[in-house]
């Protein structure tokens, strides 16, 4: 069974991060850009997206993750994906974009601890 979508906003190690659960899709794509412009607003210089329970992302969510990537580059900040998962990994390989983001597999390694 699918895990329901999900998205938290959160602070972990002085950074802000948004936690995304589910699956990640045309259906799910307004509530996850929401989410990313409100952080886009926010005056952190460093946004994290932690995409480590998410089970499924089409090119919808990644269309969205690239548009919250280029709004943080034109207002001068770092997005950061952070994922270990393997199917998400791969999309992101084939797809090129693990050259375009910064992807991580903890937010310790953002963190620099």
């Amino acid at each position: 069974m699918a895990q329901e979508f999900g998205v938290s906003e959160t602070r972990k190690l002085d950074l802000p991060v948004l936690a995304v659960r589910g699956d990640v899709d045309i259906a799910t794509k307004d509530a996850l850009q929401s989410s990313l412009d409100a952080m886009v607003e926010a005056p952190d210089r460093v946004l994290v997206v932690d995409l480590s329970e998410v089970t499924f992302i089409d090119s919808t969510g990644l269309g969205v993750l690239v548009t919250t990537l280029t709004r943080c580059r034109e207002a001068g900040k770092d997005l950061h994906l952070v994922t270990e998962s393997p199917r998400v990994l791969q999309l992101l390989s084939i797809t090129g974009l693990d050259e375009t983001f910064s992807v991580v597999g903890s937010l310790e390694e953002i963190a620099g601890t």
